[in-house]
């Protein structure tokens, strides 16, 4: 025999999970306006970003291999002027001379996160980057193609925010950071 306390319970969670989806359904006008408007504050733009700070933490076999991990920061400017700061993490997922990634690079998974004065942009991809940062030929290779990501998120005015970020490689050892946003 099922109890009256086991039904309560599952009545009660029923209610929990479909009160929102209800709503959901319905629309909700202040959500709605708030994309509206999020969207409207997010025009494309262009940043400038300095050559990084790296950190590296070498896992597994010395030297790159696979789940090698970078932190890196890079102070970023809008028309000269300080602007921000880029913060992130680049993992090791495959070494050069495989699946058509040049020798002296890797394929990088990264998670960048632009702190700016009216909130965070978000960016998660992957990118073709030098091993060695002192291999100036693997430089001029990676700077030869613009690397483009997802924009995933942000936070303040970039709420909502999705698009994409082309990262533009300069002889500085910055980039020139491209952003597209899509409604």
């Amino acid at each position: 025999m099922i109890s009256t306390r086991f039904i309560s319970s599952v009545l009660g969670l029923t209610v929990l999970v479909a009160l929102p989806l209800g709503l959901s359904a319905c629309g909700d006008s202040s959500s709605d306006s708030a994309q509206k408007s999020s969207s409207a504050a997010n025009a494309d733009f262009e940043l400038q970003s300095a050559a990084p700070v790296i950190s590296s933490v070498d896992v597994g076999a010395a030297g790159p291999s696979a789940g090698d991990i970078e932190v890196f920061t890079a102070a970023i400017s809008n028309d000269g002027q300080p602007s921000g700061t880029l913060v992130g993490t680049k993992m090791l997922l495959e070494l050069g001379g495989q699946d058509s990634i040049p020798s002296g690079l890797g394929l990088f998974q990264n998670q960048l996160t632009f702190r700016l004065p009216g909130g965070d942009i978000t960016v998660l991809g992957v990118q073709q980057f030098p091993l060695d940062t002192s291999d100036t030929a693997a430089f001029a290779e990676m700077a030869k193609t613009p690397t483009v990501r997802a924009i995933t998120g942000g936070t303040g005015q970039y709420v909502g925010a999705r698009g994409e970020l082309t990262s533009v490689p300069q002889a500085s050892g910055g980039r020139l950071q491209k952003f597209h946003f899509v409604p």
